[in-house]
Protein backbone atom coordinates (compact mmCIF):
# COMPACT_ATOMS: atom_id res chain seq x y z
CA UNK A 1 0.00 0.00 0.00
CA UNK A 2 1.78 3.00 -0.52
CA UNK A 3 1.31 6.84 -2.43
CA UNK A 4 3.80 9.33 -4.06
CA UNK A 5 3.45 13.11 -4.65
CA UNK A 6 5.12 15.98 -5.04
CA UNK A 7 4.49 18.79 -2.91
CA UNK A 8 5.39 22.83 -3.19
CA UNK A 9 5.24 23.51 0.60
CA UNK A 10 5.86 20.78 3.56
CA UNK A 11 3.07 20.84 5.30
CA UNK A 12 0.35 18.74 2.93
CA UNK A 13 3.43 16.20 3.16
CA UNK A 14 2.59 15.30 6.70
CA UNK A 15 -1.37 15.47 6.14
CA UNK A 16 -1.01 13.01 3.49
CA UNK A 17 0.83 10.88 5.56
CA UNK A 18 -1.49 10.97 8.83
CA UNK A 19 -4.34 10.48 6.11
CA UNK A 20 -3.11 7.04 5.24
CA UNK A 21 -2.38 5.84 8.63
CA UNK A 22 -5.29 7.03 10.01
CA UNK A 23 -7.33 5.11 7.07
CA UNK A 24 -4.95 1.75 8.40
CA UNK A 25 -6.27 2.63 12.04
CA UNK A 26 -10.00 3.07 11.07
CA UNK A 27 -10.33 -0.17 9.00
CA UNK A 28 -12.89 -2.43 10.65
CA UNK A 29 -12.76 -5.81 8.83
CA UNK A 30 -9.90 -7.67 10.01
CA UNK A 31 -6.54 -7.02 11.54
CA UNK A 32 -4.25 -5.03 9.43
CA UNK A 33 -0.53 -7.12 10.12
CA UNK A 34 1.67 -4.33 9.40
CA UNK A 35 5.12 -5.20 8.87
CA UNK A 36 6.77 -1.90 7.85
CA UNK A 37 6.65 1.64 7.11
CA UNK A 38 8.96 3.18 4.75
CA UNK A 39 8.90 6.90 3.93
CA UNK A 40 10.90 8.18 0.82
CA UNK A 41 11.37 12.10 1.37
CA UNK A 42 13.40 14.39 -1.00
CA UNK A 43 13.56 18.01 -0.26
CA UNK A 44 14.59 20.71 -1.94
CA UNK A 45 15.92 24.04 -0.80
CA UNK A 46 14.23 26.29 -3.85
CA UNK A 47 10.07 26.58 -3.86
CA UNK A 48 9.93 24.83 -7.62
CA UNK A 49 6.99 26.84 -8.94
CA UNK A 50 5.95 28.91 -11.94
CA UNK A 51 2.90 30.89 -12.76
CA UNK A 52 1.69 30.74 -16.13
CA UNK A 53 1.76 33.74 -18.41
CA UNK A 54 0.46 33.70 -21.58
CA UNK A 55 -0.55 30.12 -24.19
CA UNK A 56 -0.32 30.60 -27.80
CA UNK A 57 -1.73 28.36 -30.02
CA UNK A 58 -2.96 27.86 -33.78
CA UNK A 59 -5.91 29.77 -34.43
CA UNK A 60 -7.91 26.83 -35.66
CA UNK A 61 -7.58 23.37 -34.31
CA UNK A 62 -9.19 19.71 -34.64
CA UNK A 63 -11.22 17.48 -32.77
CA UNK A 64 -9.47 14.65 -31.91
CA UNK A 65 -6.01 15.76 -33.21
CA UNK A 66 -2.87 17.04 -30.95
CA UNK A 67 -1.52 20.44 -31.35
CA UNK A 68 1.61 22.41 -30.00
CA UNK A 69 1.33 25.13 -27.61
CA UNK A 70 3.68 27.47 -26.61
CA UNK A 71 3.39 28.33 -22.53
CA UNK A 72 5.50 30.85 -20.98
CA UNK A 73 5.60 31.11 -16.97
CA UNK A 74 7.90 33.02 -14.59
CA UNK A 75 8.92 31.10 -11.73
CA UNK A 76 8.53 32.55 -8.28
CA UNK A 77 10.89 35.28 -7.45
CA UNK A 78 13.07 34.11 -10.76
CA UNK A 79 13.72 34.90 -14.65
CA UNK A 80 10.72 33.85 -17.16
CA UNK A 81 10.53 30.23 -19.44
CA UNK A 82 9.07 29.02 -21.98
CA UNK A 83 7.43 25.39 -22.56
CA UNK A 84 6.20 23.77 -25.73
CA UNK A 85 3.63 21.23 -24.90
CA UNK A 86 1.57 18.96 -26.97
CA UNK A 87 -2.29 18.38 -26.27
CA UNK A 88 -4.84 16.62 -27.93
CA UNK A 89 -8.09 18.40 -28.96
CA UNK A 90 -11.04 16.36 -27.29
CA UNK A 91 -13.27 14.90 -29.85
CA UNK A 92 -16.10 16.10 -28.23
CA UNK A 93 -15.76 19.71 -27.84
CA UNK A 94 -17.92 22.55 -29.48
CA UNK A 95 -17.18 23.50 -32.60
CA UNK A 96 -16.47 27.44 -33.30
CA UNK A 97 -14.81 29.97 -32.12
CA UNK A 98 -13.55 28.63 -28.01
CA UNK A 99 -11.22 29.81 -25.50
CA UNK A 100 -8.36 27.35 -25.18
CA UNK A 101 -7.86 27.37 -21.32
CA UNK A 102 -4.77 26.26 -19.32
CA UNK A 103 -5.40 25.96 -15.66
CA UNK A 104 -2.40 24.98 -13.22
CA UNK A 105 -1.96 23.27 -9.78
CA UNK A 106 -1.46 26.27 -6.92
CA UNK A 107 0.91 25.44 -4.27
CA UNK A 108 0.06 23.12 -1.26
CA UNK A 109 -2.08 24.90 1.41
CA UNK A 110 -1.61 23.48 5.28
CA UNK A 111 -0.28 24.53 8.67
CA UNK A 112 3.29 24.32 9.73
CA UNK A 113 5.50 21.49 8.73
CA UNK A 114 7.17 20.78 12.47
CA UNK A 115 3.60 21.08 13.66
CA UNK A 116 2.11 18.14 10.60
CA UNK A 117 5.46 16.47 11.58
CA UNK A 118 4.64 16.64 15.75
CA UNK A 119 1.41 15.07 15.12
CA UNK A 120 3.06 12.53 12.22
CA UNK A 121 5.80 11.17 14.95
CA UNK A 122 2.96 10.76 17.70
CA UNK A 123 2.46 7.41 16.45
CA UNK A 124 -0.17 7.73 19.56
CA UNK A 125 -2.42 9.68 17.86
CA UNK A 126 -2.42 7.66 14.57
CA UNK A 127 -2.61 4.09 16.13
CA UNK A 128 -4.38 4.35 19.58
CA UNK A 129 -6.22 2.15 21.01
CA UNK A 130 -9.35 4.19 20.81
CA UNK A 131 -9.66 4.84 17.44
CA UNK A 132 -13.13 7.51 16.31
CA UNK A 133 -14.96 6.84 13.26
CA UNK A 134 -16.23 10.57 12.69
CA UNK A 135 -18.73 9.78 10.18
CA UNK A 136 -20.02 6.64 10.87
CA UNK A 137 -19.66 4.77 8.11
CA UNK A 138 -17.84 1.42 7.45
CA UNK A 139 -14.99 1.93 5.17
CA UNK A 140 -13.44 -0.13 2.81
CA UNK A 141 -14.61 -3.67 3.47
CA UNK A 142 -11.30 -5.18 2.16
CA UNK A 143 -7.83 -4.86 1.93
CA UNK A 144 -7.92 -4.11 -1.63
CA UNK A 145 -10.33 -1.89 -1.11
CA UNK A 146 -7.95 -0.39 1.72
CA UNK A 147 -5.18 -0.36 -0.82
CA UNK A 148 -7.02 1.86 -3.13
CA UNK A 149 -8.18 4.26 -1.00
CA UNK A 150 -4.79 5.04 0.37
CA UNK A 151 -3.67 5.19 -3.62
CA UNK A 152 -6.00 7.67 -4.21
CA UNK A 153 -4.00 9.98 -1.67
CA UNK A 154 -1.85 10.60 -4.97
CA UNK A 155 -2.72 13.54 -6.93
CA UNK A 156 -2.41 15.03 -10.72
CA UNK A 157 -0.12 18.60 -9.98
CA UNK A 158 -0.86 19.33 -13.68
CA UNK A 159 -1.75 21.66 -16.13
CA UNK A 160 -5.42 21.11 -17.21
CA UNK A 161 -6.91 21.46 -20.03
CA UNK A 162 -10.75 23.49 -21.48
CA UNK A 163 -12.30 25.12 -23.51
CA UNK A 164 -14.89 27.90 -22.08
CA UNK A 165 -17.09 29.85 -24.42
CA UNK A 166 -16.00 33.12 -25.88
CA UNK A 167 -16.99 36.13 -23.43
CA UNK A 168 -17.83 33.61 -21.09
CA UNK A 169 -17.88 33.93 -17.27
CA UNK A 170 -15.73 31.65 -16.01
CA UNK A 171 -13.27 32.94 -13.76
CA UNK A 172 -9.55 32.05 -14.48
CA UNK A 173 -8.99 30.64 -11.03
CA UNK A 174 -7.05 27.11 -10.22
CA UNK A 175 -8.76 27.50 -6.42
CA UNK A 176 -12.41 27.37 -7.69
CA UNK A 177 -14.17 24.29 -8.14
CA UNK A 178 -15.20 22.48 -11.18
CA UNK A 179 -16.95 25.06 -12.96
CA UNK A 180 -18.73 22.92 -14.87
CA UNK A 181 -20.54 20.79 -12.33
CA UNK A 182 -23.60 22.69 -12.36
CA UNK A 183 -24.22 21.73 -16.45
CA UNK A 184 -24.68 19.47 -18.47
CA UNK A 185 -24.29 18.01 -22.12
CA UNK A 186 -21.72 19.48 -24.19
CA UNK A 187 -21.10 22.79 -22.88
CA UNK A 188 -20.18 20.93 -19.16
CA UNK A 189 -17.94 18.64 -21.11
CA UNK A 190 -15.73 21.98 -22.71
CA UNK A 191 -15.56 23.16 -19.16
CA UNK A 192 -14.12 20.21 -17.54
CA UNK A 193 -10.61 20.32 -17.25
CA UNK A 194 -8.73 17.21 -18.79
CA UNK A 195 -4.80 16.54 -17.86
CA UNK A 196 -2.74 18.19 -19.97
CA UNK A 197 0.98 18.72 -18.86
CA UNK A 198 2.86 18.02 -15.85
CA UNK A 199 6.30 18.98 -15.84
CA UNK A 200 8.68 16.47 -13.71
CA UNK A 201 10.71 19.81 -12.07
CA UNK A 202 8.52 22.68 -12.08
CA UNK A 203 4.14 23.11 -10.36
CA UNK A 204 2.87 25.36 -12.77
CA UNK A 205 0.19 27.61 -11.16
CA UNK A 206 -2.48 29.99 -12.33
CA UNK A 207 -3.86 30.11 -15.70
CA UNK A 208 -4.03 31.38 -19.21
CA UNK A 209 -6.18 31.23 -22.21
CA UNK A 210 -6.12 31.75 -26.15
CA UNK A 211 -8.58 31.85 -28.75
CA UNK A 212 -9.00 28.60 -30.88
CA UNK A 213 -11.45 27.61 -33.90
CA UNK A 214 -12.55 23.86 -33.41
CA UNK A 215 -13.50 22.44 -36.66
CA UNK A 216 -14.36 18.91 -37.32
Amino acid sequence: MGFCNTYVGGAALAADFMSAASQIDAFNFGPVRITGVAVDVRLRRALRQAFMLKVTAPRTVRRGARVRLRLVAQRVNGPTLSRTISVRIPKDVLLGSRRLQLTGTAADAGGSLVDELTTVLNLDTLFGDDPEDDDGGTGPRTLKALARDIAAVHRYDGVNLSFPPLGGETPVDEDLEDPGAALVGPEAAALRGRPAYRDSELRFSGATRTTVRVVR
